[in-house]
This record gives C-alpha cells, sequence and structure tokens, in this order.
C-alpha cells in the first residue's frame, strides 16, 4: 500500500498530532484489527523470541562455533554492518536468533515470531516521515549512540530485515511504549502513533509489544541528553492510559486497512497493577477490546550469578516487586485466568528455558505451568545455543562444555533437554488447545509458594481434562495420589466410565487405580502433567469443574464452609486442599456447590450454605469477568453487574485466616457507566469449564 508522508511542523510533531486524540478515542470496530469477535491474529497463544529477559540492552558478541547465516532465495541476509565499526550489530544478533531457532526444530514446532524489545529504534525520528527508525547503535537508552566502542543497532529503515524474517517464514515483532518515552529512554509512540504505526506496516510488522514507560516531570533531564533537542518531552503526558492505548489500537487497524496483514497488538497496560488495585479491573474492562495479547503482572526475573560457584542462581521464586520469579509470575496469571479465551490471552511473561539459570526439572515445570493457563510461549534466552552448530562446537571443546545447575549434566546435555522441553508436542497442544479455557487451581495442600503440592486444571476442546500436578518445594516429595473425583470424575465414576490418563512429559500411560491417581515421586520444583479422559458409552464425558474459589488479591485464601451442613457460615482460611474448600461451579445450572454434596451457596443470611433448590432464587448466581460472583444473571454479558446487585464479599478486605465472606451491594452501590464498580475484595477466582468472554466492553 502506498503510505502519505505528513507535513512536519516545527515542534517536532507531525500535524495529525493537533487533532488526532479527538478523532480516534471511540474505536471503529468495523476492521478485523480491532473488532471483538477477531481472533484471526492469535486463535492460539503467540509463540516465538523476544530478547528482553536474557538480554535487555546488552550488546552481545557472536558466538564461537555460531554459524554464518544463510541467503534464503537467493538473497543475502541484511546483516548492518557497518564499516570501521564492529560487523556484530543488533540486527545481525536478531537473525542469529532466527536462524538458530529454525535449525533447532523450534520454528517447526511453532515459535515463529522474531520479537525485538527496548532499545531497537533510534533517538532520532524520520525527519521525513516522523515515525521511529532504527538505531544507529546497540546501546541502553541514554547513553551516547556516537561512542566509537558502540556497536551497529539496525538500519533505519527496517523494510529488509522484516523481509529478510519473512523469507524464513517467520514473523518479525517490535517494541514500543505508550508515552513519550520506553522504559529504556528511546522515543516512545505518544502524539506520534500513527506515523508510527504507518512505518510498522510499511516495513512489514507483524507483532507490536506496548509497553507502559512515559515521560514524567520527575525524570532527569540528563537522560534526554543525546535526544534531538526537538525531540525531548516539554512536559509530563496529559493523556490517561486508555487513551494512549486506544489511539495505538486505532492507528494499527488505519495503518493496515485494506491489507490481509494486520498487527498483532500486545498491551502491557494492566501490567502496573497490584491484583489488590481496582485500576487492574478497570483496566482490563477495556484492553481486551484493544489487542489480542496482555500482561497481567510485571517482569519475570532472571538468573543471578552466585559469587563463590559462578553459577546461575535459579529465578524460580525470586520475588522483588514489580519483578517476579517463575512461581510468582504463573500465580499472577492464574488469578486472572477468567479473561483467557480465543484471541484473548493473558501474558504471565516470557519463558526462561535454556540458558537462564534454571534447572530442566524447572524448565519443564514453566512450560508446564504456562501452558495450563494457555500463556503466551515467548521464548528469552540465547536460542543461537541450541542450534546444532553450536552444541557440535560444545562437544569438540570439553573446556567450555561446563557443569551447568545440575550436578553433572554439561551444558549440551542440558540445552538439548531444554530443546525436547520446547517442542514436545502434546505439552504444546495444552497450552494451544482450541478451547481456550482458562486454567483453575483444583487444590493446594499448603498456602504458600514454596512448599506443598498445587494441582491446576484446564478443561481442553475434545472433553478431556489436562491436569498438573507441582511440588513447589525444593526438597523432592514421595509419590502425590489425588482422587479423581477431585477433579470433577465423580459422576463418571459411579458411571462406571472407563477413566484413562496419560503422562505428557514421559509420553506413557499413567497409574490408575482404584478410582485414584498416583504420581510417583515428585523432584524440587518438579511436575507431572497429563490428559485425564472419561469414555462413557463410546463418547468423552467431561469433567466437572471443581476447585478452589478465592479471593483474586489473595489466592492462597480460600473460600471455606464452616462445615458440610445447611446455614453453615463462610470464610477465608488458608488453602489447603480440605472438601469444605471444594466447590463445583454449574455455569449453565447458575450454581455454586460445595463439592460432593447437595449444599450450594446461599445470599441468604449474608451468606451460607443452603440444601441446593433450583427454585430458590438465592441460590442462582453467575460469575462476571471482573470476578464478581453475584445474585445478578449475566443475560447481557456485560463485564461487571449492574445496579442493584450483591457480590460474594470479603468484609473489610480481611484477607487473613478467618476472614469474614459475606454478600453486600455490588461495588459499595458505586457506578462506572451504569455498572457496578469493581472492588478487588468483590473479585473471585472459580474453577471454569470454558471461557467466560464479556460481550461489551466497560467503559
Amino acid at each position: 500500500m502506498t503510505l502519505g508522508k505528513q507535513a512536519f511542523i516545527v515542534t517536532g510533531c507531525l500535524v495529525y498530532c493537533l487533532s488526532a486524540r479527538a478523532n480516534t478515542v471511540a474505536l471503529n470496530n468495523t476492521d478485523p484489527a480491532l473488532s471483538r469477535d477477531r481472533t484471526e491474529l492469535a486463535k492460539t497463544p503467540p509463540m516465538g523470541f523476544t530478547t528482553w529477559s536474557r538480554f535487555m540492552c546488552r550488546a552481545q558478541k557472536q558466538l564461537a562455533g555460531e554459524a554464518q547465516i544463510a541467503a534464503v532465495d537467493g538473497i543475502s541476509p541484511p546483516l548492518n554492518e557497518i564499516t570501521g565499526r564492529p560487523a556484530y550489530s543488533f540486527q545481525h544478533f536478531m537473525l542469529a536468533q532466527a536462524q538458530a531457532i529454525k535449525s533447532a526444530g523450534l520454528q517447526k514446532a511453532g515459535y515463529e515470531y522474531i520479537n525485538v524489545d527496548d532499545c531497537w529504534m533510534d533517538q532520532a525520528r524520520d525527519p521525513n516521515t516522523g515515525g521511529l527508525q532504527g538505531a544507529r547503535s546497540w546501546v541502553y537508552g541514554n547513553w551516547d549512540p556516537n561512542a566509537p566502542q558502540n556497536q551497529p543497532g539496525f538500519e533505519a529503515d527496517l523494510t529488509n530485515y522484516a523481509e529478510f524474517l519473512h523469507r524464513m517464514n517467520f514473523k518479525a515483532g517490535l517494541y514500543s511504549s505508550s508515552g513519550y518515552r520506553t522504559c529504556q529512554v528511546y522515543p516512545g509512540s505518544a502524539d506520534y502513533e500513527r506515523q508510527d504505526a504507518e512505518a510498522y506496516a510499511r516495513w512489514g510488522i507483524d507483532f507490536l509489544k506496548y509497553d507502559n514507560c512515559d515521560y514524567s516531570s520527575r525524570d532527569s533531564r540528563s537522560l534526554y541528553q543525546y535526544w534531538p533537542a526537538s525531540s525531548v518531552p516539554k512536559a509530563s503526558s496529559p493523556y490517561d492510559k486508555k487513551t494512549l492505548f486506544t489511539t495505538m489500537a486505532q492507528a494499527l487497524a488505519d495503518a493496515t486497512r485494506g491489507s490481509s496483514s494486520k498487527i498483532l497488538f500486545a498491551e502491557s497496560a494492566p501490567a502496573a497493577w497490584g491484583l489488590n488495585n481496582a485500576g487492574l479491573y478497570e483496566t482490563l474492562a477495556w484492553t481486551p477490546g484493544l489487542g489480542q495479547v496482555w500482561r497481567v503482572a510485571g517482569d519475570i526475573r532472571n538468573y543471578e550469578i552466585d559469587k563463590n560457584t559462578n553459577l546461575p542462581v535459579s529465578p524460580w521464586v525470586m520475588d522483588g516487586g514489580y519483578a517476579a520469579g517463575i512461581y510468582p509470575s504463573f500465580e499472577s496469571g492464574l488469578a486472572l485466568a477468567r479473561y483467557t479465551s480465543p484471541g484473548n490471552w493473558n501474558d504471565i511473561d516470557q519463558l526462561l528455558i535454556g540458558d537462564n539459570g534454571l534447572s530442566n526439572t524447572e524448565e519443564e515445570s514453566q512450560m508446564a505451568l504456562w501452558s495450563i493457563l494457555g500463556s503466551p510461549l515467548i521464548l528469552s534466552t540465547d536460542a543461537r545455543k541450541f542450534a546444532p552448530e553450536y552444541l557440535q562446537w560444545l562437544a569438540a571443546n570439553p573446556s567450555q562444555n561446563v557443569k551447568w545447575v545440575e550436578g553433572d549434566r554439561t551444558l549440551s546435555e542440558h540445552l538439548t533437554r531444554s530443546i525436547a522441553i520446547l517442542t514436545n508436542p502434546d505439552v504444546l497442544a495444552v497450552d494451544r488447545d482450541a478451547l481456550g479455557a482458562p486454567g483453575y487451581r483444583v487444590l493446594q495442600t499448603k498456602a504458600s509458594g514454596s512448599d506443598g503440592i498445587d494441582v491446576i486444571a484446564r478443561r481442553l476442546k475434545d472433553g478431556a481434562l489436562a491436569v498438573l500436578v507441582l511440588n513447589k518445594g525444593s526438597a523432592a516429595q514421595d509419590s502425590f495420589s489425588l482422587p479423581l473425583s477431585r477433579l470433577g470424575f465423580a459422576d463418571a465414576l459411579k458411571q462406571q466410565c472407563a477413566i484413562s490418563a496419560r503422562d505428557l512429559w514421559r509420553g506413557s500411560d499413567a497409574s490408575l487405580s482404584g478410582g485414584t491417581l498416583s504420581t510417583g515421586s515428585l523432584p524440587g520444583h518438579g511436575n507431572k502433567l497429563y490428559r485425564i479422559s472419561a469414555a462413557c458409552g463410546g463418547s468423552i464425558r467431561p469433567a466437572d469443574s471443581v476447585g478452589e474459589i478465592a479471593p483474586t488479591p489473595e489466592i492462597t485464601q480460600c473460600l471455606t464452609a464452616s462445615r458440610s451442613a445447611a446455614g453453615a457460615g463462610l470464610a477465608l482460611q488458608p488453602c489447603q486442599g480440605s472438601a469444605t474448600q471444594q466447590w463445583k461451579f454449574d455455569s449453565q445450572a447458575h450454581r455454586v456447590s460445595l463439592a460432593g454434596t447437595a449444599l450450594c451457596l446461599s445470599s441468604t443470611g449474608s451468606g451460607t450454605l443452603q440444601s441446593c433448590s433450583a427454585t430458590d432464587s438465592s441460590q442462582a448466581l453467575d460469575y462476571y469477568q471482573n470476578g464478581a460472583l453475584t445474585t445478578r444473571l449475566n443475560s447481557g454479558k456485560t463485564p461487571s453487574p449492574a445496579a442493584g446487585s450483591v457480590c460474594l464479599d470479603v468484609n473489610s478486605s480481611n484477607y487473613t485466616a478467618g476472614g469474614r465472606v459475606t454478600f453486600y451491594a455490588c461495588g459499595g452501590g458505586n457506578l462506572v457507566n451504569g455498572l457496578s464498580k469493581t472492588q478487588p475484595n468483590q473479585s473471585w477466582t472459580l474453577p471454569l469449564a470454558a471461557p467466560l468472554v464479556a460481550g461489551v466492553v466497560q467503559g
């Protein structure tokens, strides 16, 4: 398509900036890039590679044993080599990652996006179009781009780079931010959304990660010392996040209108909020209407080097505020799993499988955790080390083929196993299942992120149930046994259906005896991942959705009945897998019952158990995407209840043991556009058998 150039004005902003805001906040949903029912760009979670977690913006050297990048269709790779400067450019590095992903068999398994994160863009914008252009140098944001020791970055025009990735049968992804600067102090897209979107479309970009950093008056002016003076922000951004992200979504739709090539929009807008902040749920009310993927938590943390052993320290349980390890990142996704459906994916950040300090056992568990939630599988590791040429070089250089993090296992042995983990077809099938159902926690034996057993489940398209049993502790655990009735197969057992279980990591049948699943020994941070199905009369009978109900802000505290009897009260207690913490949610009957009983959750007496009755309106409950469990049935498919509803409520936001649970006015009676305002203490995580999709975007 032909893209018209915009006139440049003295301030450094284009003419478009003067009027675009008022015209683009109301979305035009007729374009497939924006329509709520568009799923073509992401029917299943996207898979690929990104630079951030493993490399950030640190310049890299060419690896010993790294293969030259081969020509494709007789066309040489655009390496961006600059005379008189080091030849290994940021652009060369990205193409080397792509070639290794291809040669190691990861592309064939579905890893198709090659995404570069922050620092790819120059401090100066294109003087003709006003759009972003490739960086001259490979450096952190506020460093001198002209320093003689710098390695080259990208070509200013990324057309050849994206085209070469396409010739390799990959898709090209880039990064920008919603404010005036990126997190590493490169130019963001605020006020330049249209120019940047047109550049992406012109170059052939397929994926845009859109971050949350922007200019504020607290920034030191020295951060911008290498920016052109005309581009340095003069004030803090006047726009709210919804306006900023909406404007970019519209710009992407406009830039690709009439073209079959669309740009997947991966939004980081929800990531800055905590689970106990209403802003998270307010942001998630509009985020799915703009893109296909959104970050639901902070950055995943990578390894550190132990000063004594010089070996990587596993990032499994690292927790440092915005940056968290493997398991804390997973829990953020689990708490918000209800936002998952085809074309709508919670992103819990990057896979650290490869040379990131995880043992192969921990790598298996990260892959299983991400897959059971249907999270995007975006790898951030040095994929060049997966290439056959590099593994051969290691074999020929034993002094470099050192012990890794697992005792006597060498780096080449570790990497070979990493490749097998990333390409396991049965595990990938769980992540990419066409139903797109949320994962949910069946039970946890201890309310801890570093001890006990978690059991997580996910309904699959054919009616089977994927079940993950995870050892959260660092020490090995003896065999864990789980009655199949706890997984929702109670009726199938009564009907004497044939129940089978497949161990997806081992590719063999699992042990089922007497209606019980036995895992065998579980190593520290290890898992077993199963596909379990019940065949009744020649067809699969899906399991009931049975599991924990927990407040979204604190999912280690479970909704607990005081006893298994009519009139029992409700409270929070630390999750530990007891029968009084196991709930069955029937979305069609609009009932929540205590699993294995004829007792239903009722709004009677501000929240009690009562004998289940189809005619008792106090037991008619529905579940909304903001997490509200309420007496207001969701006939309109809105993301939060309408006025006059009562919601399951953690009294006074007391999430400690014994915290009282009642039914109380949704949103405290406060409304946003006619719908109840979300309160975190009225947001719950439930076991779901199918995607929960709101048809109308709030606000």
